[in-house]
Protein backbone atom coordinates (compact mmCIF):
# COMPACT_ATOMS: atom_id res chain seq x y z
CA UNK A 1 0.00 0.00 0.00
CA UNK A 2 1.20 3.51 -0.84
CA UNK A 3 2.37 5.71 2.03
CA UNK A 4 2.66 9.44 2.66
CA UNK A 5 6.39 9.13 1.96
CA UNK A 6 5.68 7.68 -1.49
CA UNK A 7 3.39 10.59 -2.35
CA UNK A 8 5.85 13.14 -0.94
CA UNK A 9 8.71 11.75 -3.04
CA UNK A 10 6.76 11.99 -6.30
CA UNK A 11 5.32 15.44 -5.49
CA UNK A 12 8.75 16.68 -4.34
CA UNK A 13 7.37 17.96 -1.03
CA UNK A 14 7.80 16.90 2.59
CA UNK A 15 5.55 14.40 4.34
CA UNK A 16 3.88 17.06 6.53
CA UNK A 17 2.74 18.92 3.39
CA UNK A 18 1.17 15.74 2.04
CA UNK A 19 -0.56 15.12 5.35
CA UNK A 20 -1.98 18.63 5.43
CA UNK A 21 -3.18 18.45 1.82
CA UNK A 22 -5.03 15.19 2.44
CA UNK A 23 -6.59 16.59 5.62
CA UNK A 24 -7.91 19.75 3.95
CA UNK A 25 -5.55 22.20 5.64
CA UNK A 26 -6.27 25.79 4.61
CA UNK A 27 -2.66 27.03 4.54
CA UNK A 28 -1.63 25.33 1.25
CA UNK A 29 -2.20 26.70 -2.24
CA UNK A 30 -4.81 25.09 -4.48
CA UNK A 31 -2.29 23.80 -7.03
CA UNK A 32 -0.25 21.94 -4.41
CA UNK A 33 -3.34 20.32 -2.91
CA UNK A 34 -4.60 19.28 -6.37
CA UNK A 35 -1.22 17.76 -7.30
CA UNK A 36 -0.95 15.77 -4.07
CA UNK A 37 -4.52 14.51 -4.29
CA UNK A 38 -3.99 13.46 -7.90
CA UNK A 39 -0.84 11.49 -7.03
CA UNK A 40 -2.55 9.86 -4.04
CA UNK A 41 -5.39 8.68 -6.27
CA UNK A 42 -3.00 7.32 -8.90
CA UNK A 43 -1.13 5.37 -6.24
CA UNK A 44 -4.37 4.09 -4.73
CA UNK A 45 -3.64 5.71 -1.41
CA UNK A 46 -6.43 5.15 1.14
CA UNK A 47 -6.57 7.66 3.97
CA UNK A 48 -8.79 5.39 6.02
CA UNK A 49 -6.39 2.46 5.76
CA UNK A 50 -3.36 4.68 6.19
CA UNK A 51 -4.69 6.14 9.44
CA UNK A 52 -4.34 2.68 10.98
CA UNK A 53 -0.71 2.37 9.98
CA UNK A 54 0.75 5.87 9.74
CA UNK A 55 2.18 7.41 12.91
CA UNK A 56 -0.25 9.77 14.59
CA UNK A 57 0.07 13.45 13.71
CA UNK A 58 -1.95 14.55 16.74
CA UNK A 59 -0.17 16.28 19.64
CA UNK A 60 -1.97 16.00 22.97
CA UNK A 61 -2.00 19.20 25.02
CA UNK A 62 -2.78 19.57 28.73
CA UNK A 63 -3.54 23.09 29.97
CA UNK A 64 -4.73 24.27 33.42
CA UNK A 65 -7.53 26.44 31.97
CA UNK A 66 -8.73 28.26 28.86
CA UNK A 67 -10.43 31.30 30.47
CA UNK A 68 -7.30 33.40 30.90
CA UNK A 69 -5.62 35.39 28.13
CA UNK A 70 -2.27 34.14 29.42
CA UNK A 71 -2.96 30.54 28.42
CA UNK A 72 -5.10 31.21 25.35
CA UNK A 73 -2.25 33.25 23.86
CA UNK A 74 0.14 30.32 24.24
CA UNK A 75 -2.40 27.80 22.95
CA UNK A 76 -3.25 29.86 19.87
CA UNK A 77 0.43 30.24 18.97
CA UNK A 78 1.05 26.54 19.60
CA UNK A 79 -1.91 25.45 17.46
CA UNK A 80 -0.91 27.61 14.49
CA UNK A 81 2.72 26.48 14.50
CA UNK A 82 1.82 22.82 14.87
CA UNK A 83 -0.51 23.12 11.86
CA UNK A 84 2.28 24.63 9.77
CA UNK A 85 4.31 21.49 10.40
CA UNK A 86 1.51 19.03 9.67
CA UNK A 87 0.35 18.34 13.21
CA UNK A 88 -2.95 18.92 14.99
CA UNK A 89 -3.71 19.59 18.64
CA UNK A 90 -5.98 17.64 21.00
CA UNK A 91 -6.66 19.75 24.11
CA UNK A 92 -7.51 18.61 27.65
CA UNK A 93 -7.96 20.75 30.79
CA UNK A 94 -6.31 19.89 34.12
CA UNK A 95 -7.84 22.56 36.38
CA UNK A 96 -4.45 23.18 38.07
CA UNK A 97 -4.54 19.67 39.57
CA UNK A 98 -1.53 17.32 39.41
CA UNK A 99 -3.87 14.36 39.79
CA UNK A 100 -5.94 15.58 36.85
CA UNK A 101 -2.76 16.12 34.81
CA UNK A 102 -1.94 12.41 35.24
CA UNK A 103 -5.50 11.51 34.24
CA UNK A 104 -5.25 13.71 31.13
CA UNK A 105 -1.97 12.05 30.16
CA UNK A 106 -3.58 8.62 30.33
CA UNK A 107 -6.60 9.73 28.31
CA UNK A 108 -4.44 11.31 25.61
CA UNK A 109 -2.35 8.14 25.31
CA UNK A 110 -5.57 6.17 24.80
CA UNK A 111 -6.36 8.66 22.02
CA UNK A 112 -3.19 7.55 20.21
CA UNK A 113 -1.40 10.91 20.27
CA UNK A 114 2.21 11.01 19.05
CA UNK A 115 3.37 13.30 21.86
CA UNK A 116 2.13 15.36 24.80
CA UNK A 117 2.74 18.96 25.80
CA UNK A 118 1.76 19.69 29.41
CA UNK A 119 1.37 23.29 30.55
CA UNK A 120 1.70 23.05 34.31
CA UNK A 121 1.98 25.21 37.40
CA UNK A 122 3.00 22.31 39.62
CA UNK A 123 6.40 22.94 41.21
CA UNK A 124 7.30 19.27 41.11
CA UNK A 125 6.09 16.57 38.76
CA UNK A 126 5.23 13.13 39.99
CA UNK A 127 7.47 10.22 39.06
CA UNK A 128 4.27 8.80 37.54
CA UNK A 129 4.84 11.11 34.58
CA UNK A 130 8.14 9.42 33.80
CA UNK A 131 6.76 5.92 34.33
CA UNK A 132 3.76 6.52 32.07
CA UNK A 133 5.75 8.11 29.24
CA UNK A 134 8.45 5.41 29.22
CA UNK A 135 5.88 2.61 29.35
CA UNK A 136 3.95 4.01 26.39
CA UNK A 137 6.91 5.44 24.43
CA UNK A 138 5.29 8.86 24.08
CA UNK A 139 7.33 12.06 23.81
CA UNK A 140 6.61 14.55 26.62
CA UNK A 141 7.32 18.29 26.87
CA UNK A 142 6.50 20.19 30.07
CA UNK A 143 5.97 23.95 30.00
CA UNK A 144 6.37 24.98 33.61
CA UNK A 145 6.14 28.07 35.77
CA UNK A 146 8.57 26.44 38.19
CA UNK A 147 11.79 24.46 37.89
CA UNK A 148 13.18 22.56 34.91
CA UNK A 149 12.63 18.82 34.63
CA UNK A 150 15.31 16.19 34.22
CA UNK A 151 13.35 13.28 32.71
CA UNK A 152 11.91 15.10 29.68
CA UNK A 153 12.25 18.27 27.60
CA UNK A 154 10.97 21.38 29.35
CA UNK A 155 10.41 25.07 28.78
CA UNK A 156 10.43 27.10 31.96
CA UNK A 157 9.03 30.61 32.24
CA UNK A 158 11.06 32.49 34.86
CA UNK A 159 8.00 33.55 36.86
CA UNK A 160 10.09 34.37 39.92
CA UNK A 161 12.16 36.83 37.88
CA UNK A 162 8.95 38.42 36.57
CA UNK A 163 7.84 39.23 40.11
CA UNK A 164 11.30 40.51 41.02
CA UNK A 165 11.26 42.91 38.06
CA UNK A 166 7.83 44.22 39.02
CA UNK A 167 8.50 44.82 42.72
CA UNK A 168 12.03 46.13 42.20
CA UNK A 169 10.62 48.65 39.72
CA UNK A 170 8.38 50.08 42.45
CA UNK A 171 11.24 50.17 44.97
CA UNK A 172 13.52 51.88 42.44
CA UNK A 173 10.87 54.58 42.06
CA UNK A 174 11.04 55.22 45.81
CA UNK A 175 8.02 53.27 47.08
CA UNK A 176 8.42 51.70 50.53
CA UNK A 177 4.80 50.92 51.38
CA UNK A 178 3.82 48.41 48.72
CA UNK A 179 0.67 46.26 48.75
CA UNK A 180 0.10 42.91 47.11
CA UNK A 181 -3.11 41.61 45.47
CA UNK A 182 -3.30 38.04 44.19
CA UNK A 183 -5.33 34.85 44.10
CA UNK A 184 -4.61 31.46 45.64
CA UNK A 185 -2.96 30.25 42.41
CA UNK A 186 -0.32 32.99 42.45
CA UNK A 187 1.70 31.96 45.50
CA UNK A 188 5.05 32.00 43.71
CA UNK A 189 4.55 35.65 42.80
CA UNK A 190 3.51 36.50 46.36
CA UNK A 191 6.58 34.72 47.75
CA UNK A 192 8.80 36.70 45.38
CA UNK A 193 7.10 39.95 46.49
CA UNK A 194 7.80 39.20 50.15
CA UNK A 195 11.40 38.17 49.41
CA UNK A 196 12.16 41.40 47.55
CA UNK A 197 10.75 43.50 50.40
CA UNK A 198 12.89 41.66 52.95
CA UNK A 199 16.03 41.93 50.82
CA UNK A 200 15.49 45.69 50.64
CA UNK A 201 14.85 46.03 54.37
CA UNK A 202 11.14 46.79 53.94
CA UNK A 203 8.51 45.28 56.24
CA UNK A 204 6.10 42.59 55.05
CA UNK A 205 2.77 43.80 56.41
CA UNK A 206 -0.17 41.40 56.53
CA UNK A 207 -2.56 44.35 56.23
CA UNK A 208 -1.09 45.13 52.82
CA UNK A 209 -1.49 41.60 51.46
CA UNK A 210 -4.71 40.41 49.83
CA UNK A 211 -4.93 36.78 48.76
CA UNK A 212 -8.27 35.13 47.97
CA UNK A 213 -10.08 32.42 46.04
CA UNK A 214 -11.50 35.22 43.90
CA UNK A 215 -9.78 35.52 40.54
CA UNK A 216 -9.28 38.00 37.71
CA UNK A 217 -10.89 41.46 37.93
CA UNK A 218 -13.08 40.56 40.94
CA UNK A 219 -9.97 39.69 42.93
CA UNK A 220 -8.33 43.00 42.03
CA UNK A 221 -11.45 45.01 42.83
CA UNK A 222 -11.89 43.37 46.25
CA UNK A 223 -8.18 43.61 46.99
CA UNK A 224 -8.04 47.32 46.26
CA UNK A 225 -11.08 47.90 48.47
CA UNK A 226 -9.09 46.34 51.32
CA UNK A 227 -6.09 48.56 50.54
CA UNK A 228 -8.33 51.64 50.61
CA UNK A 229 -9.19 50.85 54.24
CA UNK A 230 -5.54 51.13 55.32
CA UNK A 231 -4.22 54.26 57.02
CA UNK A 232 -1.96 55.39 55.58
CA UNK A 233 -2.68 54.03 52.11
CA UNK A 234 0.03 52.05 50.33
CA UNK A 235 1.68 54.19 47.68
CA UNK A 236 1.94 51.27 45.24
CA UNK A 237 0.39 47.90 44.45
CA UNK A 238 1.93 44.80 42.92
CA UNK A 239 -0.86 42.72 41.38
CA UNK A 240 -0.22 39.08 40.53
CA UNK A 241 -1.43 39.45 36.93
CA UNK A 242 -3.00 41.99 34.60
CA UNK A 243 -6.67 41.06 35.05
CA UNK A 244 -6.25 41.62 38.78
CA UNK A 245 -4.59 44.97 38.11
CA UNK A 246 -7.52 46.06 35.93
CA UNK A 247 -10.00 45.29 38.73
CA UNK A 248 -7.81 47.15 41.23
CA UNK A 249 -7.63 50.19 38.94
CA UNK A 250 -11.43 50.28 38.71
CA UNK A 251 -11.79 50.31 42.51
CA UNK A 252 -9.16 53.03 42.82
CA UNK A 253 -10.87 55.23 40.23
CA UNK A 254 -14.24 54.80 41.95
CA UNK A 255 -12.62 55.94 45.22
CA UNK A 256 -11.42 59.12 43.51
CA UNK A 257 -7.76 58.17 43.36
CA UNK A 258 -5.58 59.10 40.39
CA UNK A 259 -3.20 56.54 38.95
CA UNK A 260 -0.23 56.89 39.27
CA UNK A 261 -0.38 60.24 41.13
CA UNK A 262 -2.07 58.79 44.22
CA UNK A 263 -1.15 55.14 43.83
CA UNK A 264 1.05 53.18 41.41
CA UNK A 265 0.17 49.74 40.04
CA UNK A 266 2.44 47.19 38.39
CA UNK A 267 1.57 43.71 37.18
CA UNK A 268 2.65 40.65 35.18
CA UNK A 269 1.54 39.05 31.87
CA UNK A 270 1.14 42.01 29.45
CA UNK A 271 -2.17 40.80 28.02
CA UNK A 272 -3.30 42.62 24.90
CA UNK A 273 -5.73 45.00 26.59
CA UNK A 274 -3.07 46.29 29.02
CA UNK A 275 -1.58 48.72 26.52
CA UNK A 276 -5.03 50.02 25.45
CA UNK A 277 -6.42 51.08 28.85
CA UNK A 278 -7.11 54.77 29.51
CA UNK A 279 -4.08 54.65 31.78
CA UNK A 280 -1.79 52.12 30.11
CA UNK A 281 -0.66 49.42 32.51
CA UNK A 282 2.98 48.99 33.52
CA UNK A 283 3.51 45.23 33.39
CA UNK A 284 6.06 42.48 32.89
CA UNK A 285 5.93 40.55 29.61
CA UNK A 286 6.30 36.79 29.72
CA UNK A 287 6.85 35.71 26.09
CA UNK A 288 3.71 33.58 25.74
CA UNK A 289 3.43 33.71 21.94
CA UNK A 290 7.13 32.93 21.52
CA UNK A 291 6.64 30.10 23.98
CA UNK A 292 3.87 28.53 21.89
CA UNK A 293 6.05 28.60 18.77
CA UNK A 294 9.06 27.27 20.65
CA UNK A 295 7.03 24.43 22.17
CA UNK A 296 5.75 23.42 18.72
CA UNK A 297 9.23 23.44 17.19
CA UNK A 298 10.77 21.52 20.08
CA UNK A 299 8.16 18.74 20.16
CA UNK A 300 8.14 18.32 16.35
CA UNK A 301 11.94 18.00 16.22
CA UNK A 302 11.79 15.46 19.04
CA UNK A 303 9.17 13.42 17.16
CA UNK A 304 10.92 13.48 13.79
CA UNK A 305 14.54 13.23 14.87
CA UNK A 306 13.88 10.84 17.77
CA UNK A 307 16.40 12.81 19.83
CA UNK A 308 17.50 11.28 23.13
CA UNK A 309 19.05 14.49 24.46
CA UNK A 310 16.91 16.33 27.02
CA UNK A 311 16.61 20.09 26.59
CA UNK A 312 15.67 22.52 29.37
CA UNK A 313 14.96 26.06 28.17
CA UNK A 314 14.31 29.04 30.45
CA UNK A 315 12.64 32.15 29.01
CA UNK A 316 13.37 35.57 30.47
CA UNK A 317 10.70 38.23 31.13
CA UNK A 318 10.95 41.95 30.32
CA UNK A 319 9.51 45.00 32.11
CA UNK A 320 7.26 47.38 30.13
CA UNK A 321 7.08 50.74 31.89
CA UNK A 322 3.91 52.57 30.81
CA UNK A 323 1.62 54.96 32.67
CA UNK A 324 0.48 53.32 35.94
CA UNK A 325 3.73 53.75 37.87
CA UNK A 326 5.57 56.86 39.11
CA UNK A 327 7.51 57.96 42.19
CA UNK A 328 5.34 58.46 45.29
CA UNK A 329 4.16 62.02 45.91
CA UNK A 330 6.57 62.65 48.73
CA UNK A 331 9.47 61.80 46.40
CA UNK A 332 8.72 64.68 44.02
CA UNK A 333 10.91 67.75 44.46
CA UNK A 334 10.10 71.27 43.37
Amino acid sequence: MATLKDIAKIANVNVSTVSKALRDSSDLNVQTVALIRSISEQLGYSQKSADKNEPSSVVGVICPEIISAYYTSMLDSLRRHLLKQGFRMMLTISGFSEEEEISCVKQLIKGKVCSIICFSEQNEHSSKFKEIMEKNNVVLLIVSMGEENHFCDSICVDDWQSALLAVNHLIDLGHTRIGYIGDNLSLLRRNAYEKVLMINGLPVEDSLIFQAELRFEKCGYAGMQKMLMQDPLPTAIFSAYDNIAIGAMRAAFEAGLAIPDDISIVSIDDIQVSSFLNVRLTTVTEPTRDLGELAADLIVKKIRDKRKIIQNIKLKPTLNVRETTAPPKQSFTS
